[in-house]
């Protein structure tokens, strides 16, 4: 361990080293010796006498008053080496800038091991000059004989220091903290710190401003200050200089002293509601200075009055119109500085400060529903397949208008209308629209639910039998409201197919007409014993109907192909191919009859096929799906016409049939047919087979919908 005379020499190795990088050198002011760059050297070395020994040196640097420099060598050896008679010596020179001011030396006896001098000094210091010390340091044995144990060095400079920024370069009245300035010889050398005192800037002022060293790094480039700032300190420029024994800089970056922008943390309350008069508001935040002013604005608002203000709080009144609109207003705070100085910027910072504070418009007025013009004010009672032509009316402000509107979707099923496939447009609500024409029929879409009406018709009630149709509008002004109706819909239920009373179900046939003198070879499928057609009998009922209405039918066919031999040759006549795209059976709506004991609409189908004088056989297939469906009768309030309503599809009943008749005395055998059953009942005629069946009833709410009619004579073979 290296061992110092007093307690100056330990502290003055720690300032050499401090020095190292003031003139920006890697060994500037680090004493060496030896071989490495600590501020002492521990060399070891072998002097023949023993085992080693330990030799020390340090040279350095000294001021008086900053105005002498006075400088110092010395060296330490272990003592048992001068117990073996070695005796240290030090000798040192004292160079400014490249020229030698001051060389001195001095020997030690061999009792104490312990070597210095002070080698003196020189009357004045030159600023800007580099002092450098270099010291050497050895031992003589007792015959003279000298061994080096190497040399130390140090530097001082004696140049002024230099700032060359700021950070930061402003700060507000009424705080305090921290400002780092870079540069270069801000560390003083003698006193490992530095002096900062305020010079003002051109325009600015000193007062109310203070700043106390606080740190400097060894290197001298780094330094900080602590400040404080009074609320009423005087405003603008001023200058950080640092000084040190050789000087102070020449203070020319400015350091900025204002006042800071309002800052408005919060308005309470913190939601303003439209319709509000005198509203006691508080504002708070900070920066707001000594006599703040306080400003509102927005559409509808105004400020009533101020009651108290500070530099954190203004206390104020507001009024929000009844007719002001969902909207932002604004709450600003001016400030005019402190102490009555006007408000000057630190940094060209603003001398204003705003929030945002919403408003809520007051509940738009609102909104009727109408059905047929009439205003919904209870629930209303209506029936699947009645036209539901609703409105809404709203009595706006003047100079507000509604920005947007939506209805709800109706629950279950329902449509906008059923109208025909030629392309026409929909027909909703005129008191004269047609019918599905013949060549085609289909349910419309719902039509658009943002406007100011909506008409559409339930084709199923959904899961309930009850549901609610609201109306919702946006204002111009940001209001909004709503409206809503209750309705009850009333709809067959648990509806059936049967046979009407008097009549059947056919499903099969098996006799066939004998001639007649009209007709001599003309017999016809049928049942010889009722002489009833084959086909279907259908009558449709439901656990539960609506008051009113009527049932109606639409037969779509999808296969009805007759095939026959005539003396010219096979011929097979197309009436409907099998193609997937049904086809209308005559008329929409179907022929339907009633009868004295069935008064409901019972559908009817009788298919047949006659075996004419050229004809040695003759089969027909036979494929089609029977739809009941039911009308209700129009509201009370429609206008007249057929938009008033619509039919209701209750489901789908899909049959088969199929016959082959052959004129035994041209014919023997069937060629049309593979059936096996054959009933001969007369000599030359006979029907081969004959069969019906039943797909069944699907109840659903599908629409029928068909893309061409069929009439009857386009299965004719003649």
């Amino acid at each position: 361990m290296t061992v110092f005379r007093s307690p100056a020499i330990f502290r003055l190795a720690i300032l050499v080293c401090a020095l190292a990088w003031l003139l920006g050198m890697s060994n500037v002011a680090i004493a060496q010796s030896g071989e490495n760059d600590s501020p002492v050297d521990d060399e070891c070395f072998d002097i023949g006498y023993g085992t080693g020994c330990d030799v020390e040196g340090f040279a350095a640097v000294l001021a008086a008053n900053g105005q002498e420099i006075d400088w110092y060598v010395e060296t330490d050896i272990d003592p048992l080496v001068a117990d073996d008679g070695w005796a240290p010596y030090v000798a040192g020179d004292l160079d400014q800038g490249s020229s030698n001011i001051d060389s001195c030396e001095n020997f030690a006896d061999t009792d104490s091991g312990l070597m210095e001098t002070d080698c003196g000094g020189t009357d004045s210091v030159v600023l800007n000059n580099v002092y450098y010390v270099f010291g050497d340091h050895g031992v003589y044995d007792d015959d003279g004989d000298e061994v080096d144990a190497g040399g130390t060095e140090a530097w001082v400079s004696a140049i002024a220091p230099t700032v060359t920024s700021l950070s930061p370069t402003y700060a507000y009245v009424g705080t305090a903290g921290d400002i780092t300035l870079q540069g270069s010889y801000l560390l003083d050398p003698f006193t490992l710190g530095f002096n900062a005192y305020l010079t003002p800037a051109s325009g600015g002022s000193t007062s109310g401003m203070t700043v106390t060293p606080y740190a400097v790094n060894s290197d001298g480039t780094t330094a900080e200050v602590t400040y404080a700032i009074t609320q009423c300190a005087g405003m603008g420029g001023r200058f950080i200089n640092i000084s040190t024994a050789f000087g102070s800089d020449n203070g020319d970056i400015v350091f900025t002293v204002g006042d800071p922008s309002p800052n408005i943390a919060s308005v309470n309350p913190g939601v303003w509601q439209a319709g509000t008069t005198s509203l006691p508001i508080t504002v708070s935040g900070s920066g707001f200075g000594t006599s703040p002013t306080l400003t509102v604005s927005g559409t509808g608002v105004s400020l009533v009055s101020v009651q108290s203000v500070s530099d954190t709080q203004i206390s104020a009144t507001v009024s929000i119109a009844a007719s002001a609109p969902n909207q932002t207003a604004t709450v600003q705070v001016q400030s005019t500085g402190y102490c009555g100085s006007g408000f000057q910027s630190a940094n060209n910072n603003s001398s204003t400060g705003s929030l945002g504070v919403p408003v809520q418009a007051a509940p738009g007025p609102a909104p009727q529903i109408q059905l047929y013009g009439q205003t919904i004010t209870t629930t209303q009672s209506v029936v699947v397949g009645q036209q539901m032509a609703l409105s809404a009316t709203v009595t706006l402000p003047q100079g507000v208008t509604i920005t947007t509107q939506q209805w709800t979707t109706p629950a279950g099923i329902a449509v906008g209308g059923y109208t025909n496939a030629t392309g026409t447009l929909p027909c909703l609500l005129l008191t004269n629209c047609p019918i599905p024409d013949t060549t085609g029929g289909h349910s419309l879409g719902l039509p658009s639910q943002t406007g100011s009406s909506f008409t559409f018709y339930w084709v199923d009630s959904g899961a309930g039998s009850q549901d609610t149709i609201t109306y919702t509008y946006l204002a111009s002004n940001g209001t909004s409201n709503s409206a809503t109706a209750t309705f009850d819909i009333d709809a067959p239920s648990g509806i059936t197919l049967g046979t009407p009373p008097g009549g059947q179900m056919q499903y099969s046939v098996n006799v066939i007409n004998p001639p007649t003198s009209l007709d001599p070879i003309n017999p016809v499928l049928a049942d010889g014993a009722s002489a009833v057609l084959p086909g279907i009998n259908l009558l449709a009922s439901a656990s539960s109907l609506p008051t009113g209405g009527a049932y109606s039918w639409v037969q779509l066919l999808s296969e009805d192909v007759v095939k026959v031999i005539a003396s010219s040759g096979p011929t097979t006549c197309t009436a409907v191919a099998s193609t997937g795209q049904p086809v209308l059976d005559n008329t929409y709506p179907y022929s339907s009859v009633k009868t004295t004991t069935v008064t409901d609409d019972t559908a009817v189908d009788e298919p047949d096929a006659h075996l004419l004088t050229n004809f040695g056989e003759l089969a027909r297939s036979f494929s089609a799906t029977m739809y009941p469906m039911w009308t209700p009768p129009a509201l009370a309030a429609c206008p007249a016409g057929n938009a008033c309503t619509v039919p209701v599809p209750l489901g789908a009943f899909a049959w088969r049939w199929t016959g082959d008749s052959i004129d035994t005395l041209t014919t023997s055998a069937s060629v049309l047919s593979t059936a096996p059953n054959v009933l001969l009942l007369y000599p030359d005629w006979f029907l081969y087979a004959s069969s019906a069946s039943n797909d069944g009833f699907v109840e659903d709410n599908s629409y029928p919908q068909w893309s061409a009619t069929f009439t009857n004579g386009q299965v004719n073979c003649d």
